[in-house]
């Protein structure tokens, strides 16, 4: 019904076409309503723009801390390859661990972080005397980071 108002309205033949108060209202009307929208679209693009980025970053985050626990884990499992003729490789490859831990420390979650101190106390353990060496107890640690690391 209205379109035909504004048509009506803007023929020069039609009965409303003298009525310039009628035309300036709907433009009037008209300009408000897509102002509203625009300004609604623009808010909308803003929240998800920012919704968007937030995401991103933690996606960066979570890359970076599952590539570091990654490598921990790789590093935590090469200690057990050495054999007792090889204390000063387990010796340096617990300081590597071990820098590399307090380096990251931000990435790294308290759980995993506690299981990390016990296979290294562990290793620092089998250094002193070879014969605490358990391959189960081994399996254990490394089966528990792997545990946490999964949840």
């Amino acid at each position: 019904m209205t379109f035909f108002l504004y048509q009506d309205a803007i023929t020069t033949d039609g009965p409303i076409a003298d009525n310039q108060e009628l035309l300036f209202t709907s433009l009037l009307i008209l300009i408000c309503v897509n102002l509203i929208v625009e300004i609604a679209k623009f808010t909308s693009s803003f929240i998800l723009s920012n919704k968007e980025k937030r995401n991103h970053k933690h996606l960066l985050i979570d890359e970076k801390r599952i590539k570091i626990l990654e490598e921990i884990y790789k590093d935590l499992d090469s200690l057990s390859i050495f054999n007792q003729d090889e204390q000063e490789n387990i010796l340096e490859g617990i300081r590597n661990i071990e820098r590399k831990i307090q380096s990251n420390m931000i990435y790294i979650p308290s759980k995993i972080h506690n299981i990390c101190i016990d296979v290294l106390d562990y290793y620092k353990s089998v250094l002193v005397d070879y014969r605490k060496k358990d391959f189960e107890k081994e399996a254990n640690l490394l089966k528990k980071y792997c545990n946490e690391f999964n949840k």
